[in-house]
């Protein structure tokens, strides 16, 4: 599998994210597991910044078990919608320059 990184992607509006967070541990079988989920909260004492874009839609769920040697097996489960709508500006940009570099890989 090959990747490239996009160089001088312009700048967009910074995410903030508030969520709420938790953890399990857990034991099924004699199989440790820990368990990590986390949403977003539309409860929060955090004032909208400006030039900051709430995202208020998130959800994440990982789930990480020992594989039995040195490492490490995750599930991850990610999904955010920052809301809004994609600038026409970075759409033709993307179009110009994205498709061009994502062909070139």
């Amino acid at each position: 599998m090959k990747s490239k990184s996009v160089d001088h992607i312009p700048q967009l509006l910074k995410p903030q994210y508030v969520y709420i967070r938790e953890r399990r541990d857990l034991d099924v079988d004699g199989r440790k597991i820990w368990v990590i989920l986390a949403r977003s909260s539309a409860e929060t004492a955090c004032a909208e910044k400006k030039g900051v874009l709430r995202v208020k839609d998130y959800k994440q769920s990982v789930a990480m078990e020992s594989d039995g040697a040195s490492g490490t097996k995750v599930f991850l489960n990610y999904f955010d919608n920052p809301g809004g709508m994609i600038p026409t500006w970075l759409v033709n940009w993307a179009a110009k320059v994205g498709a061009v570099m994502f062909y070139m890989v």
